[in-house]
């Protein structure tokens, strides 16, 4: 089995539930304050990262 390349976008966009979801477990069972409204800023500046780390990525080839 061939090694796959390292997608960044995907990377980061994993990253990004992991940490929504661990938010939503910790305002869940231990009572800290978490606000939902700043998921999607957060979503759309990791769609962004991404994109730029994408296309950078794409130039150096």
């Amino acid at each position: 089995m061939r090694k796959h390349p390292f997608d960044v976008t995907a990377f980061i966009w994993g990253l990004l539930f992991l940490t929504g979801a661990a938010a939503l477990l910790l305002d869940e069972y231990v009572h800290v304050s978490f606000d939902p409204k700043w998921l999607l800023p957060a979503a759309l500046v990791t769609l962004a990262i991404g994109g730029i780390a994408s296309s950078l990525r794409q130039m150096g080839k």
